[in-house]
């Protein structure tokens, strides 16, 4: 009944959308198992499963958001790529089942970024995606039809959709930020920020917000969303103190949306030397006992004296992080998971991005993300897993970047993203697979490329969402 996504789903219900730097774009990540720099890797029979590059002028900036699958097995991976003109594709690959073969679905130049396909009761694809100018932004909503076509059934203005899911009812819902703009009498005009949540009825063909969050201090964020039958989980970050760093939040509603409730608000570190960044929820899943686990990230400081009992602060380190909850109630989650891969370089400097978390028939947890040391170096892209018995690195890799994660019923994992050529900097859209049936065997660290290297193409699933 419950399974993987994040990538905020199908058997998953949701994906989610690969990141970029929090402390670039003003949207923040976040979260027990304490450990620095564990380097060691675990050898991996990666398939190349899909490769893709546009027509003609090839692509460049290319990012797989999302990775899912539809009841019938059929394989979905969406994302966007630049070609050499310069203009954004946001793109929709499917393999059918049993098909050794990818083709693009759906093309269009008309938004500039996808952040999730879900599946109703009926079959139907819904996508989430967006675009953005200087001084507005439009979210839409598709929906694909029986001849194949993607039909816009819902454009709002001042609107980011961030993710969609589906109920066990039909009912489409999707996350939002959404932005209220007030003209001053002076002329002038502000502009106040919502975590929102919208669902779509297929007795109505319309969307109606069920949930619009907003505590009285800052700009709520929203990230993901996801349906595990007719209860709803949302995730995010929020910063519910004024003056006080911001807090990872998990929202959830047991009656189909018509109610929400906060289920979980974390805050990393709240001594008076944390940065206001805070924490940060990115992306949900469940298993199939209904333990439900989150990813996201979490900023701390170090304390580097004192002036007379007044403890003096420095800023500290990111911090990759998961929770997880037996039952999603409040007063039940815990972190299990708190990774500083850049441990001992600044928040300020560095750079964290987790963008996807996927559980495997064991009940096993399986996150992607990426992370840097500061301007300059290189940028390396993480798998993590407990599958071993405690947590650590499945990948770390500078040449394959992973933005989304799919398991599917076979317990095959999908990675979805982009390959880097050394030679030119340049990213292929890429979708691997590998098959987590066998026992993990670890290898040495100093030898972990060879753990990316791919296999010849074989067929199968498609996964995640990459970035460069």
């Amino acid at each position: 009944m419950f399974t993987n996504l994040l990538s905020r789903n199908s058997a998953p219900r949701f994906t989610a959308p690969f990141r970029t730097n929090p402390r670039r774009n003003n949207s923040r990540r976040a979260p027990v198992l304490h450990s620095l720099e564990p380097r060691t890797l675990f050898s991996v029979a990666w398939n190349t499963s899909d490769t893709y590059q546009l027509p003609a002028g090839g692509s460049s900036n290319v990012a797989i958001g999302v990775i899912t699958s539809n009841p019938q097995g059929d394989l979905f991976a969406a994302g966007r790529a630049t070609d050499s003109a310069g203009t954004i594709h946001v793109i929709v690959r499917e393999q059918v089942a049993g098909a050794g073969t990818w083709t693009t679905i759906f093309d269009t130049t008309a938004v500039k970024e996808v952040t999730g396909i879900t599946f109703d009761t009926q079959g139907r694809l819904f996508l989430s995606a967006y675009s953005t100018t200087a001084s507005s932004s439009t979210g839409v909503i598709f929906m694909r039809d029986p001849s194949g076509n993607f039909t816009p059934i819902d454009q709002s203005l001042n609107t980011v959709y961030t993710g969609i899911t589906a109920d066990s009812s039909g009912n489409v819902l999707a996350s939002a930020r959404t932005y209220v703009i007030t003209q001053n009498k002076n002329g002038s005009s502000s502009t106040a920020q919502f975590w929102t949540v919208r669902k779509w009825s297929p007795l109505t063909n319309q969307f109606t917000t069920v949930d619009s969050f907003k505590p009285s201090s800052g700009n709520p964020e929203v990230h993901s969303i996801a349906a595990f039958g007719n209860t709803i989980y949302a995730v995010g970050q929020a910063t519910l103190v004024a003056g006080s760093p911001a807090n990872w939040v998990v929202r959830r509603s047991t009656d189909d949306g018509a109610s929400w409730a906060t289920v979980d608000s974390f805050v990393y570190d709240s001594s008076a030397g944390a940065s206001l960044i805070g924490s940060l929820a990115f992306a949900i899943t469940a298993d199939n006992a209904g333990h439900i686990s989150v990813v996201g990230q979490g900023i701390s400081s170090v304390i580097t004296g004192y002036k007379g009992k007044t403890p003096q602060y420095a800023k500290g380190a990111d911090h990759w992080l998961v929770r997880q909850s037996a039952s999603g109630n409040p007063g039940t989650w815990t972190t299990i998971d708190d990774y500083t891969p850049t441990a001992g370089v600044a928040w300020d400097v560095s750079s964290l991005n987790l963008n996807a978390i996927a559980v495997d028939s064991a009940g096993h947890a399986y996150v992607a993300g990426n992370y840097n040391a500061g301007s300059g170096a290189a940028t390396h892209y993480a798998i993590r897993t407990n599958a071993t018995g405690s947590w650590t690195n499945l990948e770390d890799s500078t040449t394959f970047a992973t933005g989304a994660l799919l398991i599917d019923p076979t317990n095959t994992l999908y990675a979805g993203g982009a390959s880097k050529d050394p030679a030119t900097s340049t990213y292929t859209w890429l979708v691997r697979s590998t098959s987590l049936s066998a026992p993990l065997t670890a290898q040495a660290a100093s030898s972990f490329a060879s753990v990316s290297k791919l296999s010849p193409p074989v067929t199968h699933k498609h996964v995640e969402k990459h970035h460069h």
